[in-house]
């Protein structure tokens, strides 16, 4: 046999066009290996029928290839609305969770520094206040009022030293000049 007979020959045994003998034979095998798997003695109900038949139709793609028992038991369990369920049971205990052990919030206390604050009386505490502010700004004085608990408030950042005009005016509300620059005043009605 020359290399093109063997080759037409090992086509014809392969299922493709080639030699009447490749071909014979094939089907030959293809009849003897039916018989023997018909001739083979298996009760129509047993465990290995079972696999066999279950194996036959994974090898022709029938049914998925199979996965461990274990991910076999987990992908039935969480498919559908068991799977949805424990998603968002799971979900819902790390929120729980994720919010109860938060972080607890620092304890600050900040202290403003220490400032001697001159103390007035006036039966109309917030146009005092108004007053006072507005002769410090006509100064140029950083100088501002707010209203805080019941009392109005002025706060002012003098310059150094302190001009004669600002003098006037603290001394034409009553207030002494503080020791520092900065100046709070504490306006209250008077008490009866």
């Amino acid at each position: 046999m020359t290399d093109s007979t063997d080759q037409a020959w090992l086509d014809g045994l392969a299922g493709r066009d080639g030699s009447s003998e490749g071909r014979a034979l094939r089907g030959a095998l293809r009849e003897h290996a039916r018989r023997d798997a018909e001739d083979a003695v298996v009760p129509d109900s047993s465990p290995a029928r079972e696999f066999a038949l279950i194996a036959r139709a994974r090898r022709e793609g029938l049914l998925r290839p199979e996965r461990s028992s274990a991910a076999a038991l987990f992908g039935r369990w969480f498919a559908g609305w068991r799977g949805a369920l424990v998603m968002a049971a799971v979900a819902g205990v790390a929120i729980v969770v994720g919010l109860s052990t938060g972080v607890p919030p620092v304890d600050e206390t900040v202290r403003a520094p220490r400032v001697d604050s001159v103390m007035l009386r006036s039966q109309d505490p917030p146009q005092l206040r108004a007053k006072i502010v507005e002769a410090l700004i006509d100064l140029d004085v950083d100088a501002h009022g707010y209203a805080m608990q019941g009392l109005e408030f002025v706060d002012a950042n003098l310059p150094e030293p302190v001009p004669e005009e600002v003098e006037a005016v603290l001394e034409r509300f009553g207030i002494a000049k503080p020791a520092g620059s900065t100046l709070r005043v504490v306006i209250a009605r008077p008490t009866r």
